[in-house]
């Protein structure tokens, strides 16, 4: 029986959307406080927050979808009212800026969202874009917050980045342990070919090897270039692997799990949804 682990479900969902509301609401206080006119005026502010990512190209449903789920929360808070801080109520203008998934367009967004929106925050949903924003944000004084599972992010020590999602090094270890000990421990890495990607996987590799394991099948995918995966995927599984790891998109991923499973996908399989 073919078990397919998914980090991705209605549960999970759920979970992290009022998860994810609770962190903005954070977000737009941390805004506000840094916003001109602090001091109660009795009339409602609007502070600005920003956000870039990719609102177009292969990654456009992961940028709108984590967009869309900022865009709930702006409208949440501002139907019920705004927020106040120090005495002063505030609502939230959301600007968006598409950034192609590319860091030096993620670069630009934030400084045109700070000049030209005020905006005091600028959330960004991909790794990429974060450190190339790291780059300037504490000379421009603002907030970023990064939407990344990306080890990389925190160890910057950078003093105006706040990261949401666990780092992913953390993971490792215990899906690690569940995968050997429930599934077996020949492993077949297909993540993508973006630097997250070959990130992951040079953290997981030495790893699995240390635990006993054995890696019998490791190759990219560039699923701005890729369309049918045929020949990566049987390759894959004529290596007879017990675990697959798929590392990327979660759109991605179904279409990689649909056509595993029409070559006749006989491992378990593990797939981890990208946070970029």
């Amino acid at each position: 029986m073919i078990k397919i682990y998914i980090k991705k479900g209605r549960k999970y969902e759920i979970k992290k959307l009022a998860w994810l509301l609770a962190m903005v609401a954070l977000v737009f206080s941390l805004a506000a406080c840094n916003a001109e006119g602090q001091e109660g005026s009795g009339d409602s502010q609007e502070v600005s927050i920003g956000y870039s990512g990719p609102l177009s190209g292969p990654a456009a449903y992961y940028g709108e979808s984590t967009y869309s789920g900022l865009e709930m929360a702006a409208e949440e808070i501002n139907e019920a009212g705004g927020f106040d801080v120090d005495g002063q109520n505030y609502t939230i203008d959301l600007v968006s800026l598409d950034d192609k998934y590319l860091p030096n367009e993620a670069a630009s967004n934030a400084q045109r969202l700070v000049q030209e929106n005020n905006a005091s925050v600028v959330f960004t949903p991909h790794s990429g874009g974060i450190m190339a924003q790291q780059v300037l944000n504490e000379q421009e004084e603002f907030l970023i917050m990064a939407y990344t599972s990306e080890p990389a992010i925190t160890q910057q020590g950078n003093s105006l980045t706040v990261a949401i999602p666990p780092r992913y090094d953390g993971y490792i270890a215990p899906f690690t342990k569940y995968a050997m000990e429930n599934h077996g421990k020949k492993i077949a890495l297909l993540p993508t070919s973006s630097q997250y990607g070959k990130d992951w996987t040079s953290h997981l590799e030495p790893y699995w090897k240390e635990q006993g394991g054995e890696v019998v099948f490791n190759s990219s995918i560039d699923f701005a270039k890729d369309t049918d995966f045929f020949t990566i995927l049987t390759n894959a599984l004529e290596n007879d692997p017990d675990v697959i790891l798929l590392v990327d998109l979660h759109n991605q991923l179904l279409r990689l799990h649909n056509k595993l499973v029409n070559l006749g996908l006989k491992a378990d399989l593990l797939l981890w949804i990208k946070r970029s």
